[in-house]
């Protein structure tokens, strides 16, 4: 893993030596940057693969099988919880920095970043809600900094817009290093019923129907560290068929997307206004 705003550099510089490239996400840190780095992608004789390991998290791809099957009936509300009770030394710094106390790594520089933490953490909790209703369409938000050390936001709150029907969605993201009272992951809402992903890396989800309020309960699919296996896996069988478009984890125009979410949030702080997500009118 290396800073945002040398994605572009070092793994354009990979791709062009005809070196397969697994790149942590974000795409890049600016737009301008990802459309060069899928221009080179494209050039390039070899595979990008962006490392968004939610399409592979055991309980978005069950929770997918149930809105498929219309368990819940039709989905009209989701909600993304995004947050983390960490130290600072836990997550932003090395020992050397840890000892000094200076927030002086370069997750706490916004110019680095691209943004704060909708330019980190949170495009794992975009991604879901892209993968089951649709691409954001629009997007509007407003954003805090109660963790002082990150020049970045480490708060938002923004309302998203997804697929064809424009179904609403909230993100909701918070990291800082006081106790946070558990939140769900995900919750889903449907014309019969709502799917739960819990708030724990650990895993577990549950479904309550109008038929089955008691709820059931799925406990051991694996959790968000069970995705990274199969997110491996994807990236070498991509590499052996030669295919870049196999799934949309490969495809870096995927996730330019969740990019083009968390700047349009930005770009509506100062117009107070929904703004549009389009990735089509940017690859013309």
């Amino acid at each position: 893993m290396v800073p945002h705003d040398l994605h572009g550099t070092y793994a354009g510089q990979c791709l062009l030596a005809g070196k397969h490239v697994l790149l942590e996400k974000p795409l890049a840190h600016t737009v301008s940057a990802c459309l060069k780095l899928i221009q080179v992608a494209e050039r390039a004789r070899a595979t990008l693969m962006v490392g968004e390991n939610s399409p592979f998290w055991p309980e978005v791809v069950k929770a997918k099988e149930l809105l498929e099957n219309g368990v819940i009936g039709a989905p009209y509300f989701a909600q993304a919880n995004y947050w983390e009770s960490i130290g600072s030394e836990k997550m932003f710094l090395d020992q050397e920095e840890s000892s000094s106390r200076g927030p002086t790594h370069w997750r706490f520089d916004p110019e680095r970043v691209g943004g704060g933490v909708l330019m980190d953490g949170a495009t794992h909790w975009v991604r879901p809600l892209q993968h089951w209703f649709g691409h954001v369409t629009e997007a509007i938000g407003l954003v805090g900094h109660p963790h002082q050390p990150c020049k970045g936001e480490s708060l938002a709150h923004a309302l998203l817009r997804c697929g064809d029907s424009a179904m609403p969605a909230v993100l909701h993201c918070h990291v800082n290093d006081i106790p946070l009272t558990t939140l769900p992951f995900f919750q889903i809402f449907g014309s019969k019923g709502e799917i739960t992903i819990n708030g724990s890396f650990d895993g577990g989800m549950s479904v309550r129907t109008c038929n089955q309020q008691d709820g059931q309960f799925f406990d051991s699919l694996g959790g968000y560290m069970a995705s990274f296996f199969p997110q491996m896996e994807n990236f070498l069988q991509a590499i052996t068929d030669g295919n870049k478009e196999k799934n949309c984890t490969e495809n870096p125009t995927q996730a330019l997307r969740e990019v083009l979410v968390a700047k349009a949030i930005y770009k509506s702080l100062s117009s107070k206004k929904w703004e549009q997500v389009n990735l089509e009118n940017l690859l013309l």
